[in-house]
């Protein structure tokens, strides 16, 4: 046997061992059924099988459909392609590259049938995709998602298809994309000639063939008018390039009809030749009418010369003759009333020079950019009474224009262009144009020389109106007119030279007209002085700043839970619950700006306090910062859970301030408060309230809340409505509210002057109270209605309470008027009481239980709420509470008589306890920036300024027994009891403060102050070991 001979024996005994067993496989992995016996399943009986390759086959079958699922099949494909490649001479990819992409192959197929081919089995070896392929699905789906994994495995088999059968992709497209051509010849070889063919002697088949070839050309011509039409820049509309382009349709239109009657098909091409060649006359015609538009146009001086000097130098060297009209426009001379006699010479036929006045023209336009006809550009309005102008001056001066068209032609193509030029420029007599009510005066200067309405005149820079042609026989010049026009010519001639060249554009007015430094006048014209311009000034400003000095909201905020999340928490939470043995179901979750309210049904027999007991617990297993529990919901049998967002969204006032609630004119004292859980706005009436207790820690927004308070009340009433007093310890919260026509007072920054402060309004709440006693009314609104009724109709109520004995000037009670709202606002309440002591404490109490029908309201913020501060005096007249953020849950149930605020958490978040509400609602304040307060206080400031009552800040005179020190007289620091504390300490032996402070009701510094006279009187010794002193008298 020979070599060749034993390698083909070698090859046929590898194909046939390929084939077979690739047979082999295909029978066991088609047949196989998850019953028969095998690596992934228990039968009884490990002989009978129903798969077709017997036992063997079922095993191997299991195992492969147990790791490759469906995809096993590749395999007994990719044996009958390896037994090809025996017997390929030149393998396309060396062997254990093949192998590999083959492998491959089998595990991205795997890894889809897993994805996309789902089967209603429990077990792995059951799944389309085997193990391999549900482990390699489920981690590409974590991954990349199911629409990723997707793409990339499909990708990822199309590159190894590739490796694995070389396939070139573009000789394979070439393949598909002649496929259809091949099997259209093949269908045409099949027919027979005499059918395929029809006579072309045939007339009526000759008629179809001349209007298809006819159809062709036309279309042929409209697709380049349609092409160069797109290109057009907006011109103005032209009546003669319109009745150029109807002459070349008709023209055509003729053509057609020709070559409809026309049968030889010769005669037909040369017809088709004649219009091709009228065509690119006619494209000639226009560009010269865009070159004579260019030198008539005034806008750019360099483009006419350049023009200029390419006329002059085609004229020395060509041998045809222009025409008069054309040397015309290229030499601007003086308009002459003799016709020009000058021959020159131009070729204007030459290519070369055409194409090259073509490159002169400004704007870059070419020869078809205007052959067809324009649409209308209306003038601008300001510019109609300079066109009207125009008109008239270019009217007369067409009158003194040469004779155009006067030159004889010089050949047959000179007579087809003047013939279409004709249609561009008309002749005009000179005798026969109309001139209308022409006066001197109204005359602006025109072209050098006149055109008829063409797109080229209509679209100059200096004559833009269309000039009205039509000869008029009846109507001529008088010889008046002329020796007016004639004795005017040097005046024509100066504006001319002002506005040549220069667009008509709208009226500017100058500034120097107007002197804006002038002092304004009054209606007699007098000037005004300063005081007056201010007060007209402030009267024409309206009543109330506008919400424009606000800070717009953040478009660009974002949600902070969607629908997914919120499921997600839904259900975290109930699992953190059953850890704690609480079995609760998750009902509603609200989205809200700082937190988000989950409502949760308990289960029967599981009591609320359990969940608020866990409170802190839970909140440490979600990972939150703190969770509080709501135990009762009103109108709800459910329990809330309020967990805190991942990012907090800014409220702001301007948000609050544009709703209907507010904007409400029944309000009184409308405040805008915040945003509740669900984000709708929280609206409170402080004259309902009617008075309001702030309280919370530093860094909580107590101060941000007070500011938002007071803007959203100086946003909505007048200083003839709302007055303000600001008592400001710390000296700088309240001090951007100083000069507002809204105060009664400066900013209070001394105590003492605050004691006067709350002293004249209660003085003033007794003073209202007789006013209404005396109108028999019990509500302040009821009051100032009833005076502005009287007001209305002419009647007189004068003040009841008026002495004439306390009068300093008039003889006669002054009348009522409308009385305002007083709101009293204390940013640091506990400072207020600690440096003036109880008397403070006894106004605020007063004020606090009698001052809501006398329309004075108090508005009281403290950092420190204990119970030496707010007593329980205030807060039973007190009953509108608001607690941001405190230290502990006592100072919680200080404020709000429930814990809570403790739980919050800081910067606005807060608990409001609205008037009538038992239960506290969870409330986030707006944000108000230091810009907003200063641009509406700023406002106000120029609005009016403010109307101080001196009485408020006199000295309050107390009783001796009242106040917290004294100097007794001759200027000694004695205090008043000190002498009948003295002989109480001698009677009883006994000198403690505290003794002193229960037998003459004093505070504590007072009677430490007493005490320590005493010892450097003498009377008393010093403090012993034991904390007693030792009578020395």
């Amino acid at each position: 046997m020979t070599a060749v001979s034993s390698v083909y024996a070698q090859r046929l005994i590898k194909t046939l061992f390929l084939v077979s067993f690739g047979i082999y496989l295909f029978l066991a992995t088609v047949t196989y059924t998850p019953f028969d016996p095998g690596w992934m399943h228990i039968s009884s009986d490990t002989q009978q099988v129903s798969n077709a390759s017997g036992v063997a086959g079922a095993w191997i079958a299991d195992l492969l459909f147990g790791f490759l699922g469906w995809a096993s099949l590749l395999i007994p494909i990719f044996l009958f392609v390896e037994a090809i490649q025996v017997w390929w001479p030149y393998s396309f990819l060396n062997k254990p590259f093949r192998y590999a992409a083959q492998f491959f192959i089998l595990l991205a197929t795997a890894s889809l049938l897993y994805l996309y081919w789902q089967v209603p089995a429990d077990t792995l070896d059951n799944s389309s995709g085997g193990i391999i392929g549900y482990e390699l699905g489920q981690s590409l789906t974590q991954i990349l998602t199911i629409y990723g994994a997707t793409l990339f495995l499909l990708l990822f088999w199309f590159v190894l298809f590739t490796f694995a059968f070389g396939v070139k992709w573009n000789k394979t497209w070439d393949t598909l994309r002649a496929i259809p051509a091949y099997l259209q010849d093949l269908f045409y070889k099949n027919v027979p000639e005499a059918e395929s063919a029809f006579d072309r002697t045939n007339p009526e088949v000759k008629k179809s063939l001349l209007n298809n070839k006819q159809k062709t050309a036309t279309e042929k011509v409209a697709v380049v008018a349609e092409h160069k039409e797109v290109e057009l820049s907006p011109i103005v509309r032209d009546p003669a390039a319109e009745r150029l382009f109807n002459d070349m349709v008709e023209r055509e239109q003729s053509a057609q009809q020709q070559l409809m009657d026309d049968e030889d098909e010769a005669e037909f091409e040369q017809i088709l030749e004649k219009a091709h060649r009228l065509e690119q006359n006619t494209q000639r015609v226009v560009a010269t009418g865009e070159v004579w538009r260019a030198l008539h146009s005034d806008d750019n001086q360099k483009h006419k010369q350049d023009i200029d000097a390419l006329l002059k130098a085609a004229e020395e060297s060509g041998p045809h003759t222009p025409h008069d009209h054309l040397q015309a426009f290229v030499h601007e001379q003086p308009v002459a009333t003799t016709p020009q006699t000058s021959k020159q010479n131009l070729d204007w036929d030459d290519d070369e020079i055409f194409d090259e006045l073509l490159a002169a023209v400004p704007g870059g336009k070419t020869a078809t950019d205007v052959h067809t006809p324009f649409n209308p550009v209306n003038p601008e309005p300001a510019a109609v009474i300079h066109e009207e102008k125009m008109v008239t001056a270019a009217s007369m001066n067409i009158a003194a224009s040469p004779q155009l068209n006067s030159t004889p032609k010089n050949s047959a193509l000179d007579d087809e262009f003047d013939e279409l030029d004709d249609l561009l420029v008309d002749d005009l007599p000179v005798d026969n144009l109309p001139v209308d009510n022409l006066q001197i005066d109204q005359l602006e200067p025109a072209a050098p020389v006149a055109r008829t309405t063409s797109s080229y005149a209509q679209s100059s820079a200096f004559v833009r109106a269309e000039i009205n042609t039509q000869l008029q026989s009846q109507s001529t010049i008088s010889e008046d007119e002329k020796a007016l026009i004639a004795s005017n010519k040097d005046a024509f001639r100066e504006v001319w030279q002002e506005t040549a060249g220069k667009p008509v554009d709208e009226f500017e007015l100058d500034e120097d007209d107007f002197d804006l430094d002038a002092p304004l006048t009054d209606a007699m014209g007098r000037p005004m002085s300063r005081a007056m311009q201010v007060a007209q000034k402030r009267r024409d400003l309206p009543p109330l700043p506008g919400l424009e000095l606000l800070d717009e909201v953040d478009p660009n905020k974002k949600v902070n839970f969607t629908a997914e999340q919120l499921a997600r928490l839904s259900e975290l939470l109930e699992i953190k619950l059953q850890e704690f043995n609480v079995k609760a179901k998750v009902i509603e979750a609200q989205p809200g700006p700082v937190v988000t309210r989950f409502e949760l049904d308990l289960a029967p027999g599981v009591k609320a306090s359990k969940v608020t007991n866990i409170s802190r617990d839970l909140a440490r297993s979600m990972s939150m910062a703190s969770v509080r529990v709501v135990e009762v919901i009103p109108g709800k049998p459910y329990i809330g859970i309020e967990v805190p967002n991942s990012s907090r969204e800014m409220v702001r006032l301007i948000e609050l301030v544009k709703t209907p609630k507010f904007e409400d004119p029944n309000g009184i004292l409308s405040m805008a408060m915040g945003k509740d859980i669900s984000g709708n706005p929280v609206i409170t009436e402080l004259g309902k309230a009617p008075h309001m207790l702030v309280a919370g820690t530093t860094g909580s927004g107590k101060s941000v809340a007070v500011n938002s308070m007071i803007l959203s009340m100086l946003l909505k009433y007048t200083p003839d409505q709302l007055r303000l007093i600001l008592i400001d310890p710390k000296q700088l919260e309240l001090a951007n509210y100083n000069d507002i026509p809204h105060l009664l007072t400066p900013v209070v920054t001394d105590m003492k002057d605050a004691v006067s402060a709350l002293n004249w309004c209660v003085n003033e709440m007794e003073r209202r109270y007789k006013l209404m006693s005396f109108l028999k009314i019990r509500k302040l609104s009821d009051y100032n209605r009833k005076v502005e009724e009287a007001i209305a109709n002419g009647e007189e109520l004068f003040d009841p309470t008026w002495k004439a004995s306390e009068s300093v000037v008039g003889e006669r009670a002054p009348r009522l008027t409308p009385l305002p709202s007083i709101v009293i606002v204390a940013d640091e309440f506990a400072d207020m009481i600690m440096q003036v002591g109880k008397k403070a404490e006894e106004m605020i109490t007063r004020l606090a239980q009698k001052s809501r029908a006398a329309g004075i309201h108090l508005l009281l913020a403290t950092q420190r709420p204990s119970v030496d501060v707010i007593t329980g005096l205030i807060k039973a007249n007190i009953p509108t509470r608001v607690a941001l953020r405190v230290n502990s849950k006592i100072d919680s149930r200080t404020i709000l008589d429930a814990g809570g605020a403790e739980d919050l958490l800081g910067h606005g978040d807060m608990l409001f306890l609205g008037p009538g509400k038992i239960e506290p609602e969870r409330v986030h304040g707006a944000f108000i920036a230091d810009d907003e307060v200063n641009r509406i206080c700023d406002a106000w400031r120029e609005r009016g300024e403010p109307n101080y009552v001196d009485e408020i800040l006199t000295p309050y005179d107390e009783e001796p027994t009242s106040r917290g020190f004294e100097e007794g007289d001759g200027g000694s620091d004695r205090d008043a009891l000190y002498d009948q504390c003295v002989s109480f300490v001698l009677e009883t032996r006994k000198a403690s403060t505290s003794s002193l402070q229960r037998k003459f009701s004093l505070g504590y510094n007072r009677a430490a102050r007493i005490i320590d006279q005493m010892e450097e009187n003498g009377i008393v010794s010093g403090m012993g070991a034991n904390g007693k002193r030792d009578i020395l008298i």
